[in-house]
């Protein structure tokens, strides 16, 4: 058999350049682009800071939109009440938090410290930060609060007692909290023996988140602030929350310092009896035009900001009224 391959190849090369030249005549389909693709902005973070409604005690909660929780005490554990099997522990299981990045204690009175050692066995927490005064007695609080870690987790790191003073600075995201007071040289706690000047040694920070400033200042009362006035530092806050309750505290030089919007009071029942906000200390908030919010009257009240504005929230509901005061 002969094969004649020149014969064939040529008409076929004929062939097919007629049909390139046919195909060059058609228009061409559109070509299809993808989309750009566009970034999706992040949400806005957000902290919410709730003044939980302790009656007379403090516990206040700050919580970011991006997971951060710290808890700036835990009171209160006097007078039959027990706020943290209360309020916190059905909280924290109703929101699904397991773990607080940071538990701070402005110092160790019942109505601020609470249980920490109940606390522990039901939320995480791998340190406690507080005053020179807290130091000495959570130390002793220490194999408690190892043996709780141990109960809820199977194992428990050690919980660490951080001791913090003016200057510390504590960071958890866009979450700043700078320690004002008590200064590093402040007296030894063995010399320090009245309640109300362990008060004025209270922790007192300076909450950043953005542009907007919360002041939480644990007891300090008018004599604990002229000291930190003297200090110089910045003071100014949109949020205030009132010393000591609202009693013996919040001096008019204060406020001109701090220039605070709104002023958060924790206050409530109180040696057997209903407390109230201190009446001339209310008319020094109303002089320079401060909105009060206490927790007795307006139950947990909650500030909402992303970091230029912010919001308040109240929930009357959680007010809290021992059962011989109803």
């Amino acid at each position: 058999m002969t094969t004649h391959t020149g014969k064939v190849a040529l008409p076929v090369r004929v062939l097919l350049a007629l049909m390139l030249l046919s195909l060059a005549g058609c228009p061409r389909p559109p070509v299809k682009h993808d989309p750009p693709q566009t970034r999706t902005p992040a949400p806005p973070n957000e902290l919410r800071v709730r003044f939980f409604a302790a009656g007379h005690g403090d516990s206040i909660l700050l919580s970011t939109s991006d997971g951060h929780r710290v808890l700036v005490d835990a009171g209160r554990f006097v007078g039959g009440d027990h706020l943290v099997r209360r309020r916190l522990i059905p909280f924290f299981r109703k929101h699904r938090i397991q773990k607080l990045d940071a538990f701070v204690v402005t110092h160790p009175h019942p109505d601020h410290l609470g249980d920490p050692v109940m606390l522990r066995q039901h939320v995480a927490f791998n340190a406690i930060h507080t005053n020179a005064d807290g130091a000495v007695l959570l130390t002793s609080l220490t194999p408690g609060l190892r043996k709780a870690a141990r109960k809820a987790a199977g194992q428990g790191p050690p919980v660490r007692i951080v001791t913090l003073a003016q200057g510390d600075r504590l960071q958890f995201g866009q979450l700043h909290l700078h320690v004002l007071h008590p200064p590093k040289d402040a007296p030894p706690p063995a010399q320090v023996t009245s309640l109300s000047a362990q008060n004025d040694r209270s922790l007192v920070l300076r909450v950043h988140f953005g542009a907007v400033k919360l002041l939480l200042t644990g007891d300090l009362t008018i004599r604990g602030e002229k000291k930190l006035l003297a200090t110089g530092q910045p003071l100014f806050a949109h949020v205030l929350k009132l010393g000591h309750h609202g009693r013996g505290s919040t001096s008019n030089a204060w406020l001109r310092r701090v220039r605070p919007r709104y002023a958060i009071a924790t206050c409530g029942d109180y040696m057997g009896r209903m407390e109230k906000v201190c009446p001339k200390l209310a008319a020094r908030l109303k002089k320079h035009h401060v909105k009060l919010y206490r927790t007795d009257l307006h139950g947990d009240v909650v500030i909402i900001t992303d970091g230029r504005t912010l919001s308040v929230k109240t929930h009357p509901k959680h007010i809290y009224r021992p059962r011989h005061l109803k």
